[in-house]
């Protein structure tokens, strides 16, 4: 009897436990907001202002509306997903030097670089420092670039 009571007690703690823990859907080291990656580039000194979310039309070839963000002297555009699945899937459609996307063909105002953290894909079509720096060291290097 007191052996089950015992054994009860500890079962009770675990699930608890376990049910109190936040548990992470991205993984270490990803980001799983908008506001989190903003907040990221802040901490590198970038200076960070947040602009209109664009129509689903303006980026039909992606499943999610893009945020425009200033990042420096340049616009980044950050899709942010339900699921890393739902990110995953988009990021595929993606052709290694960014010129596709699934079967659009997209020609850009520079050359298109392509992050994926987490529940976000970030784009930036251009080739200043002062916005790559920042993406760079908070993103690592893009999946897809030219």
């Amino acid at each position: 009897m007191r052996r089950s009571l015992y054994t009860l007690l500890v079962l009770t703690v675990v699930l608890l436990g376990a049910s109190c823990e936040k548990a992470n859907p991205v993984g270490p080291g990803q980001f799983a907001s908008t506001d989190a990656l903003l907040a990221a580039l802040q901490r590198q000194g970038a200076t960070v202002v947040r602009g209109e979310v664009l129509p689903r039309e303006s980026s039909p070839f992606f499943s999610t509306n893009a945020q425009v963000v200033l990042v420096n002297t340049g616009f980044i555009n950050v899709f942010e997903y339900p699921t890393v699945a739902a990110a995953e899937s988009d990021a595929a459609k993606v052709s290694p030097d960014g010129s596709f996307v699934g079967s659009a063909v997209i020609t850009w105002i520079g050359p298109p670089h392509f992050y994926k953290s987490g529940l976000l894909i970030v784009v930036y079509a251009g080739s200043a420092d002062a916005v790559l720096q920042p993406l760079e060291a908070v993103l690592g290097t893009p999946f897809a670039h030219r």
